[in-house]
């Protein structure tokens, strides 16, 4: 698990810096727990993810969080960057559909890898 977010990480990282000339931003998002139909499985009492279901994000949490960077005039100064979806919608206002706004996963995932800035000239 940890190796593939890295991996789409390093990915969203280096189309960054290919996509930059042509003024595409490129992100990655770490999504908090989503309420897929298979998670809505899952029996609160039983597993180790019960407690997280109150704070569980809408699958079109991600995709408001989206259209609020796609929106944003400054979106360029993000592009090769990772963010948590929590910690966007903060930036951008963004609530999930039901108003909530589920938490940051910085607390128990640790923080998104870092990586050199760009400098693309």
């Amino acid at each position: 698990y940890g190796a593939a977010k890295a991996g789409v990480d390093k990915m969203s990282h280096d189309m960054a810096h290919d996509f930059k000339p042509y003024n595409v931003a490129v992100v990655s998002v770490w999504l908090g727990l989503v309420k897929t139909e298979k998670v809505m499985t899952i029996d609160a009492n039983k597993s180790k993810y019960g407690p997280m279901l109150a704070v569980a994000e809408s699958p079109e949490f991600g995709g408001r969080i989206i259209d609020a960077l796609y929106n944003d005039p400054k979106r360029m100064e993000l592009t090769g960057q990772t963010f948590f979806s929590a910690e966007l919608a903060d930036r951008y206002g963004v609530k999930d559909v039901d108003g909530a706004q589920p938490p940051s996963g910085r607390g128990y995932l640790g923080p998104p890898t870092e990586f050199s800035p760009i400098v693309i000239e």
